[in-house]
């Protein structure tokens, strides 16, 4: 694969994924056919996600059954090349063999989460496309994307990535920010349009599931996802030290940022006109 920098001027998720590719570029690899990492797997199962949708809940969840793979986010560039580095595998194939190997379960499963920009290393060893009709996929997204995208702007604020994270700063009211979370909402529905995409375009075997759901009944979010793979659970563990984020903060700026939005779209300025 010839990398280039033609990409500076696309969208910011191809940008970013193009980015994280450049990076692991420089590790020596070998052909796919020569050595497959994802060989070793019955079945190959790709979380894909924009933050704040609860995938590191589901994957807690998904862990848990010991038939649905170990997921969590194990492809970014970062993490890739230090671990390269430190165990001073010969080429990348070799490093992402026994990556692989690390998030499968007993019965061949294996599943990672990814945003869009992290799936670099499956396009850069050629996995995708060639084999992604072969993966199922979960998009996982949430219907409220307002909320998501306050909780995303939130998180900024205080860094607080789970529950049991303590967090950098108190939020209060005054800390609110109509252009940024407006800035967030955009983020969100762009990363979802660009998964979407990628996902139809190379025809992916894909399921949609929204936090909400995930929210109101567990169990039956993992019994839908085990269908969708092939495998069968035993006893379900729903325990988990995951709490909502959610506030009355959260709240309150989601009234507000709306009631502020209508000032925005240039349509209301004109309304008379259809009067």
């Amino acid at each position: 694969m010839e990398l280039t920098n033609d990409y500076q001027g696309m969208q910011d998720m191809v940008k970013g994924l193009a980015k994280q590719a450049e990076l692991l570029d420089e590790l020596p690899r070998i052909n796919i056919s020569d050595k497959n990492p994802w060989k070793q797997c019955e079945k190959k199962v790709m979380i894909v996600f924009q933050s704040r949708t609860g995938t590191t809940w589901l994957c807690d969840l998904l862990k848990k059954t010991n038939v649905l793979g170990h997921p969590r986010e194990s492809l970014h560039a970062s993490h890739l090349i230090s671990e390269f580095k430190e165990k001073k595998y010969d080429n990348f194939n070799d490093l992402m063999v026994h990556n692989v190997a690390a998030h499968m379960t007993e019965n061949g499963v294996y599943s990672a989460k990814s945003g869009f920009f992290s799936l670099a290393p499956m396009f850069l060893l050629e996995e995708f496309p060639a084999n992604i009709r072969t993966w199922k996929f979960i998009f996982m997204k949430r219907i409220d994307e307002l909320g998501q995208a306050i909780s995303s702007y939130k998180l900024n604020l205080n860094r607080q990535a789970a529950s049991w994270v303590e967090s950098k700063r108190e939020i209060c009211d005054d800390d609110y920010s109509f252009k940024e979370i407006s800035r967030e909402l955009r983020n969100v529905r762009n990363a979802n349009h660009t998964i979407s995409i990628m996902l139809k375009s190379y025809d992916c075997d894909f399921i949609e599931l929204y936090y909400e759901n995930l929210s109101e009944d567990p169990e039956a979010t993992l019994k839908l996802i085990a269908g969708f793979v092939g495998v069968e659970l035993d006893k379900i563990n729903l325990d988990t030290k995951f709490e909502i984020q959610r506030n009355e903060i959260s709240e309150i700026w989601k009234e507000r940022w709306l009631s502020e939005s209508i000032n925005y779209n240039p349509l209301n300025k004109r309304i008379h006109f259809f009067e």
